[in-house]
């Protein structure tokens, strides 16, 4: 009977061989299991470019991975407590209903002046020109002026519209380079109106508006870009007002189905331009010059 107890207690050994290819075999590192002194070093570019200008050299600056934190979904909807020592306690006046006198607040606020457009001039060699110009015209109070990072690039920053308009004026006058944009107050509200026909009358087109509470300022039929035939798209410039958004609203104009939408941008670049983008172009008084390699327009003729 102890004979059999004893056999039973004793443990069975099995024994296990490992191969020796599992100690051997090389272990791949990813990024988490690189140790931190490791030093990566670092690429150049320049050196098997041709190319590339003696005078520049990029590198890759050396990241360090971050380990994101994440959080269980049990405790992101554990929400904090706040350990406040004192508690509010909700009281009552009793003598609030004799109180029969409105509590009236000025909720009106001023209106601020609108602020005029900076005017950049660029190509300037000597600033005490440029100033001696601007005294001619206003006083040292009414602007003020900076540089930008180019070097020859100088801002002015009327203090409002009427200097702003003083300074354009004698600008254009003299012919002096200078760029700027036109004023919020001006800008008029652009929509695009598709569904007429090209040989619809304009006017009337106008006076239909004029009656839904919409100014028109002009209305521009659209042409093919390249066979130049009339489309049935009108663009339409609206004064600026705080119904302008209601016009795409209208649904039918003059019998017609029509859709109102606002404009796209144009993403292509204009050739011999004199740098004057599509939305500020009648602003920019600078030399024309092409946009692909500086040179006047004309050059290649």
């Amino acid at each position: 009977m102890n004979e059999n107890l004893k056999t039973k207690t004793n443990p069975t050994m099995i024994q296990q061989t490992l191969h020796k290819s599992m100690f051997t075999k090389a272990r791949s590192n990813s990024l988490g299991t690189l140790p931190q002194d490791i030093n990566f070093p670092e690429i150049s570019f320049s050196a098997n470019d041709p190319n590339k200008n003696t005078w520049q050299q990029d590198r890759i600056p050396q990241a360090k991975r971050k380990r994101v934190e994440t959080k269980s979904p049990q405790t992101e909807n554990i929400k904090k407590k706040s350990n406040t020592s004192t508690y509010a306690i909700p009281t009552h006046n009793q003598f609030d209903i004799l109180d029969d006198e409105e509590a009236t607040t000025d909720n009106k606020e001023t209106e601020k002046p609108p602020k005029p457009e900076p005017i950049f001039v660029t190509g300037v060699l000597d600033i005490n020109a440029l100033r001696n110009k601007l005294k001619e015209i206003t006083t040292m109070d009414d602007y003020i002026m900076t540089t930008l990072k180019s070097g020859h690039i100088v801002k002015i920053m009327p203090a409002n519209i009427e200097i702003y308009k003083s300074i354009r004026e004698k600008f254009i006058s003299d012919n002096i380079s200078h760029y700027t944009y036109m004023l919020k107050s001006e800008r008029p509200y652009r929509v695009v109106l598709r569904g007429l026909h090209s040989s619809e009358d304009t006017t009337e087109t106008k006076e239909i508006l004029k009656e839904n509470g919409h100014e028109v300022r002009q209305i521009v039929n659209v042409r093919h870009r390249t066979l130049k035939e009339p489309l049935p798209f009108f663009y339409v410039d609206l004064e600026p007002k705080s119904n302008n958004r209601d016009i795409f609203n209208l649904k039918y104009l003059n019998h017609m189905k029509v859709i109102f939408e606002p404009p796209y941008k144009k993403k292509e670049i204009i050739n011999a331009k004199g740098a004057k983008v599509w939305s500020f172009q009648n602003q920019c008084h600078r030399p024309f010059r092409c946009v692909k390699c500086g040179r006047p327009p004309n050059h290649h003729l």
